[in-house]
């Protein structure tokens, strides 16, 4: 029978061998857990990008150029009707509704 000095070696042999192996799976699994965390990131990134490239091009923001131009001809042309025409707010009120309706029309290519 092994000596008890020799017993002691070998059951901190196998401790020290069990502590390696837990300290390298934990090691293992904190990689995964941050490469996860990374391309779960990433794959955000992605797809915020392209909700944002595909959603672009509507009527909101600034107008310049042409969209710019007729918007202000528009503007112009309702202020001249609007002072030709007798002052009424619900006429007024009208008017302005159908110019919306028709560049929202004209965003959309329905016009």
């Amino acid at each position: 029978m092994a000596s008890r000095a020799k017993q002691k070696e070998a059951a901190r042999a196998r401790h020290v061998a069990k502590e390696g192996a837990r300290l390298e799976r934990e090691r293992r699994q904190r990689r995964v857990r941050v490469l996860g965390g990374v391309v779960l990131a990433a794959v955000a990134v992605v797809a915020v990008a392209i909700a944002l490239s595909s959603s672009g091009g509507g009527s909101s923001g600034l107008r310049t150029g042409n969209g710019a131009a007729k918007l202000a001809a528009q503007v112009q042309q309702l202020l001249a009707e609007d002072q030709a025409l007798p002052k009424g707010r619900g006429y007024r009120d009208a008017v302005v509704e159908g110019v919306v309706l028709n560049l929202d029309k004209e965003s959309a290519g329905i016009l």
